[in-house]
């Protein structure tokens, strides 16, 4: 796991940032800029549950 590990590997799945578009993710961070825009309008609008948009972008807010 170690060597692994120093060639780059991580375990598990991959996570939200691993897999999205980074278009999308601009938007995204545009989004949340907005306070207008719930978690919920964003979970509606990307089409991520809730859960994962606040494990990632809670911190940007």
């Amino acid at each position: 796991m170690d060597a692994a590990r120093k060639r780059g590997w991580k375990p598990g799945p991959p996570t939200l940032l691993d897999t999205i578009d980074k278009n999308e993710l601009k938007r995204l961070r545009k989004d949340l800029a907005d306070p207008k825009m719930s978690w919920r309008k964003l979970k509606d609008k990307y089409g991520y549950a809730v859960a994962t948009l606040r494990r990632h972008f809670e911190e940007e807010r």
